[in-house]
């Protein structure tokens, strides 16, 4: 299809995309991050890229393609900012900051030692927090890592069952019931 380079041009296929596709996007970004206002500022930086690129757009064979891509990458972005935000080191913090009671919003030893065991804990921390390779674990703790693997998918399910209030190991059953 041979696009118009008018601006009134741009503006009818800037329109036509966006109301193609609008409630689409809003859904595929609304099922990623279960956030709002996020997802509203998503659509908007998304609509913004439809803009500014619409020359591309214009000859491009796939456009719905390049605006899903566009979606999946600000929505990349933006919870990879929110997850560098929210991380704390625990080497930083010493032992005194994560044996209190606190009102950050990150694990602490206090908190979720009552959930899954200290070497389970400690796993995760090693991992997650400190970076250390899976690999790198399994060495040190001389196993095997598929043993390290399952260690730490277990401790996983355990806090997100208990995070979640989930009782049942059914995983059929939604974690985000609501009730009417």
């Amino acid at each position: 299809m041979e696009w118009s380079r008018t601006r009134e041009e741009a503006n009818r296929l800037i329109i036509k995309i966006r109301e193609e596709m609008y409630d689409e996007i809003a859904l595929y970004v609304w099922n990623h991050c279960h956030d709002e206002e996020m997802t509203k500022d998503i659509l908007l930086e998304v609509f913004l890229e439809v803009c500014r690129h619409i020359d591309v757009l214009e000859k491009h064979e796939c456009y719905q393609g390049w605006v899903y891509k566009t979606a999946k990458f600000k929505l990349m972005k933006i919870q990879n900012s929110i997850r560098k935000k929210r991380q704390v080191s625990w080497e930083e913090m010493g032992e005194d900051v994560l044996a209190s009671e606190d009102e950050y919003d990150f694990l602490t030893f206090d908190e979720y030692s009552h959930v899954i065991s200290a070497d389970r804990l400690n796993l995760l921390k090693e991992h997650y927090h400190i970076g250390k390779t899976i690999e790198d674990i399994a060495e040190e703790k001389g196993k095997t890592v598929g043993a390290i693997k399952m260690q730490m998918k277990r401790a996983r399910d355990e806090l997100r069952n208990y995070l979640t209030g989930e009782n049942s190991k059914n995983r059929n059953e939604s974690i985000f019931y609501i009730e009417e």
